[in-house]
């Protein structure tokens, strides 16, 4: 008897504790501010790879025109004394270095770019996802 008192008592204590049926709004509601959150916690991190990705990109310009600097160096000094095998290979070794140097900043560039691209999309999503929220807030409060 006392087990069948204790099992109604749980039964009717897990039937009182089910959550009462949420809303379409008030799902769209929680769906929204959790994807604000992730947007928000998106948009800051991507500010601080934007950071580092200007540093990075502002590194490789500098070493891409030294580089190109050295390259024309080279080629002077190759002119002066065109048949001289030695200063050939390094002015094609300084050739190749500064094409990867400026291959390597144009590869930067292009990632700061598409992060610029990104920080904009998600600036112009979170202003419309906030009003739709609002506006489902004041329907459903």
């Amino acid at each position: 008897m006392a087990v069948l008192i204790l099992t109604a008592f749980f039964s009717v204590k897990a039937w009182a504790q089910q959550p009462a049926p949420v809303s379409k709004e008030e799902k769209e509601i929680a769906r929204l501010q959790l994807k604000l959150t992730e947007d928000r916690d998106k948009l800051s991190q991507l500010y601080q790879d934007k950071d580092k990705q200007e540093t990075a990109r502002d590194k490789k310009q500098t070493d891409a025109l030294s580089a190109a600097d050295k390259n024309a160096e080279m080629a002077k000094k190759l002119s002066n004394d065109s048949g001289n095998k030695s200063k050939a290979k390094k002015a094609k070794k300084s050739a190749k270095k500064a094409e990867s140097k400026a291959k390597s900043a144009r590869k930067a560039d292009s990632r700061v770019k598409q992060t610029e691209k990104k920080i904009r999309k998600l600036e112009k999503s979170i202003p419309k996802d906030e009003a739709k929220l609002k506006k489902l807030q004041a329907k459903v409060g």
